[in-house]
């Protein structure tokens, strides 16, 4: 395939599908609920993209019949992610397959479903892929043009794109109307695309604006505060409406009390551990103390994290249990890296502790059964 050169070429990536697409889809629409193995290496290489977010190129040229996407690095271990992510989550959409994620965008979840809509070129580059995904349905050129609007947001911003309100939470039952997605592709700044409802705790971001037609109802007596009043509660609360929005859910194996232990450990060790850090070559070793449940804690995430490190997240994670808590080693996979070693001393542990979003995954597997034991409580 030849595309036309005299075009900007565009860096990025398309269709991302928020990383949770898989060369073997499943035999069943069930979504992050029943993670398989493929589902899980293609969360990792997302949340590689994510943090390196800073090492990709991208542009984007939105054509008459779809869009127009090349993602590129300089960086050969993100060449490498690039090219297994499109051709991971390219089987989401040849397939018309829409997997209900926890976490999306109604555009994104119009791309899945309207899969069989769309004809997808992609070939490697020297430095990453390009992408051209076209369709003679309108409603379907705009959902892919909008989708890529979010997806420069994530290119640009990274993980805090992410939480900040790029990919928002969406109620999994609910399917986007492509006709309703007609519209423009966004401009710069986030919008409220159409069908993206306010979830508890949701802010307006700088520079978030309103999708055109969308309307604040004005408050009534009847009007109900939409605060859930504590984090915690709020995350089991929107636990169970995944639960309960997943027909394949299996109850005899729910346990909201194991996800309250979790959230428990996350709330001691977060504000309560004392860490005392020490430079040694590569990285850091952080001492991290506390008593009686604290330092149950302590061991608990920080024996467990490790578990979820992968090789091309550039650091390893060593922890070992001392008498008060935990002795955590963290160092630059690479002796040259420099980078890599001031980014551990200046995030400490914590901050160590929060790379990669695997953390919401965690809970729902916590819950529904299908992930318990890395955090066991005896």
């Amino acid at each position: 395939m030849r595309f036309d050169r005299q075009v900007t070429r565009v860096v990025g990536w398309a269709t991302c599908a928020l990383g949770l697409g898989a060369a073997a889809l499943p035999a069943q629409g069930r979504g992050m609920m029943h993670r398989d193995s493929t589902t899980a290496e293609v969360m990792q290489v997302v949340h590689q993209l994510m943090v390196n977010h800073d090492k990709l190129r991208r542009t984007v040229v939105n054509l008459p019949n779809g869009v127009r996407t090349v993602t590129e690095s300089d960086d050969p271990t993100m060449v490498t992610q690039i090219q297994r992510h499109v051709t991971m989550t390219g089987a989401f959409v040849a397939a018309g397959h829409d997997p209900n994620l926890p976490m999306s965008t109604p555009a994104l979840r119009g791309v899945l479903q309207n899969g069989k809509k769309i004809v997808r070129q992609a070939q490697a580059t020297a430095k990453g892929m390009e992408v051209v995904e076209t369709s003679d349905d309108p409603a379907t050129v705009a959902l892919l043009q909008q989708h890529a609007a979010e997806i420069t947001e994530l290119v640009k911003r990274g993980m805090a794109a992410m939480h900040g309100g790029a990919m928002a939470a969406a109620e999994p039952a609910a399917v986007p109307r492509p006709a309703a997605a007609a519209a423009a592709p966004a401009p710069s700044g986030m919008q409220h695309m159409p069908g993206m409802n306010h979830q508890p705790g949701m802010t307006h971001q700088p520079g978030m604006a309103h999708q055109a037609g969308m309307t604040h109802e004005p408050p009534t007596a009847s009007a109900r505060p939409t605060r859930a009043g504590q984090e915690a509660f709020a995350t089991i609360a929107e636990i169970v409406r995944l639960l309960d929005a997943d027909p394949a859910t299996d109850w005899s194996k729910v346990d909201l009390e194991a996800l309250r232990a979790h959230l428990r450990d996350m709330d001691d060790v977060t504000l309560r551990a004392e860490v005392r850090a020490t430079p040694v070559a590569g990285g850091a070793v952080f001492d991290v103390h506390g008593i009686g449940r604290v330092r149950e804690a302590i061991r608990r995430m920080a024996l467990s994290h490790g578990a979820t490190i992968a090789p091309s997240d550039g650091f390893t994670w060593t922890a070992v249990s001392t008498a008060t808590g935990a002795r955590v080693t963290i160092r630059a996979t690479r002796t040259d890296d420099l980078a890599m070693q001031s980014r551990i001393r200046a995030l400490g542990f914590v901050g160590m502790l929060t790379l990669g979003d695997h953390h919401t995954a965690h809970h729902l597997g916590i819950a529904n059964g299908s992930m318990r034991g890395s955090h066991q409580h005896h």
